[in-house]
């Protein structure tokens, strides 16, 4: 009766937590429909995309390039103190938003990169690319290269600062690529989300001033679009590539990136692009969580055993868990399992021994695969063992063929020792009949 209770507590603990993973809340809402051409939301715990709009289709990269220069530039930049002199060729073609660097001032690099990312400056990002590679064309070679090695496949930039420009394209996915780089660097990310800098006055200039233009993160243009929870990145227009932007939300334990491009401006005045942002970060936040998929001890298939005096089989375990980012009201029958066993294993086997392996998959898509380990030890019987090798043995074709040539042999000697000894019995009749005189 006891044990009867316990059983019967077992199972409803076991039910009570498939209750608690699998609870589905009120349906998440969809994810928001966007004026942008096209955009990505990017995981950083994962990696995983979580969403995405047109995200291969060609677009011109706007403001975004912004983000690769100053990866670049704190690539190639071993001392962010060196100071800095502006030259005469860097200031050529850097029009539209600038902090209006003059020619022979000097700065310390650090003080550039603020003017390049959180005042999204033209003349900062070309400045700063002379200094860091010896040429603009030369920086924009090594800037290309790193987009290559981040996994960018669409991407090349023919200019650091973003102005259109006909050899100049990307994609959203090639840019989220960039983006999760930038919001990788703690240098960066911590720059980018400052809402106000001010630079240090030099021979040339007074202070400046730098107001982010990033305004999901400041209040000070339009309190609309502010999302507290964001930090950085980037933001921007141009005539060809519209309205881009580009940031990062971390909330309830988990980050994502997310880049918007080639949006436009509404009837009423508002960007676009930090609408779209906005309404992507308050979808995307409640709309996922990291679940646990599979626990280290729970049973996952049942195999036969070899050799073993007291069990037949034996259940394989994970060999640890599995988390994955669902959806916070998935669905528990798209949750699929595929696993890989021999079916039998040979006695003797270790707890723990990898036995297999399973790949689990929520809705097609594969989240995570596990070994699959001997959850006791199974010793192994010797009188069984041996049995079967004998069995196996006598089983071999050529031991078979051996042991019919024996028996052919022996039963040959065994005739011709009969027919011998029946001859020798008749030669003895024959003698003793034989008369003597």
């Amino acid at each position: 009766m006891r044990n009867s209770t316990k059983k019967a507590f077992s199972l409803w603990a076991a039910l009570c937590m498939l209750l608690v993973l699998f609870a589905v809340p009120a349906t998440a809402a969809e994810a928001p429909e966007l004026n942008a051409k096209s955009a990505i939301v990017i995981n950083l715990e994962t990696g995983k995309t979580v969403f995405e709009k047109a995200a291969d289709e060609e677009v011109s990269p706007s403001a975004s390039v912004k983000m690769l220069t100053a990866l670049t530039v704190v690539e190639l930049v071993e001392d962010l103190k060196t100071p800095v002199t502006v030259t005469k060729s860097a200031l050529r073609n850097t029009e539209g938003k600038t902090v209006g660097l003059k020619e022979n001032e000097v700065l310390p690099a650090e003080d550039l990169l603020a003017c390049l990312v959180v005042a999204s400056a033209n003349d900062a990002a070309s400045v700063l690319a002379e200094h860091a590679a010896g040429s603009i064309s030369e920086f924009m070679n090594k800037a290309n290269q790193l987009a290559q090695k981040l996994g960018c496949t669409h991407t090349h930039f023919s200019n650091p600062h973003g102005l259109d420009d006909s050899n100049h394209y990307t994609t959203a996915r090639d840019m989220g690529l960039i983006a999760v780089a930038f919001a990788k660097n703690e240098t960066l990310l911590k720059l980018s989300s400052t809402p106000r800098v001010t630079i240090a006055a030099t021979e040339k200039s007074a202070e400046r001033l730098l107001t982010t233009g990033n305004h999901l993160i400041s209040r000070y243009i339009n309190a609309n679009y502010y999302y507290s929870p964001a930090q950085g990145m980037c933001s921007g227009m141009t005539t060809k590539g519209g309205y881009v932007a580009a940031s990062m939300v971390s909330k309830n334990g988990l980050s994502y990136v997310a880049v918007v491009m080639g949006a436009s401006k509404s009837e009423d005045g508002l960007i676009q692009s930090f609408v779209d942002l906005k309404n992507l970060f308050e979808w995307v936040v409640p709309a996922f969580e990291m679940k646990t998929v599979v626990t280290e001890n729970s049973p996952i298939e049942e195999i036969n055993v070899k050799f073993s005096a007291t069990n037949d089989h034996i259940m394989l375990v994970p060999q640890n868990e599995i988390k994955a980012l669902l959806p916070t009201d998935m669905d528990p029958s798209k949750l699929t399992r595929e696993t890989e066993t021999g079916g039998t294993v040979e006695a003797p086997v270790e707890k723990g021994q990898v036995l297999g392996s399973a790949v689990y998959f929520y809705d097609g898509e594969r989240i995570g695969s596990v070994n699959l380990v001997a959850n006791t030890a199974i010793e192994r019987s010797e009188v069984l063992h041996f049995i079967d090798k004998l069995s196996t043995f006598m089983q071999n074709s050529v031991v078979v063929g051996g042991m019919i040539a024996l028996v052919a042999l022996l039963f040959i000697y065994i005739v011709l020792t009969i027919v011998h000894s029946s001859r020798r019995k008749r030669n003895n009749r024959r003698r003793r009949r034989r008369p003597r005189y």
